[in-house]
């Protein structure tokens, strides 16, 4: 997500999806009205798959609208812009290792989150087709075979 652009949001929120509307339930006609789909490149330039609600929407909107107080440069075409950051925008990790350190969190790393997550949804008791989704989710294809 640290490297979606104004452009990739602005497309999202342009689009409208009337020809796949057509093809879909009631339950996800619903869905879609109330959430968008965002694909930023992510690890090893495979496509990421973001899906907004209402709240995220509203929250980037305000990051976009309030981009002057982080002193962004017009040019910095990223949703999470800096003015400090030598690539123009904000990683996560440095931003999760800051808050785990201040809070006294030890071993808060994304490797760690993503382990956690995995361990915690095995109490839902998902399906095959569940685990693998996840593992793809987290990036791991061939780990879904270990969840199960």
């Amino acid at each position: 997500m640290a490297t979606a652009t104004l452009l990739d949001y602005e497309a999202v929120m342009a689009h409208d999806n009337e020809d796949i509307n057509s093809s879909l339930s009631e339950n996800q006609k619903r869905l879609a009205a109330t959430h968008h789909l965002l694909v930023v490149n992510g690890k090893n330039n495979k496509n990421c798959f973001i899906v907004l609600d209402q709240d995220m929407k509203a929250a980037i909107e305000l990051i976009i609208k309030r981009r002057e107080l982080g002193h962004v440069e017009d040019s910095n075409n990223f949703i999470f812009a800096t003015g400090w950051t030598q690539d123009g925008f904000m990683r996560h990790s440095p931003i999760l290792k800051r808050y785990a350190e201040e809070l006294k969190v030890k071993n808060m790393s994304t490797r760690a989150m993503r382990k956690y997550l995995a361990t915690t949804f095995q109490a839902t008791a998902p399906s095959e087709q569940e685990n693998d989704f996840l593992a793809r989710h987290l990036g791991n294809p061939k780990y879904s075979k270990k969840m199960s």
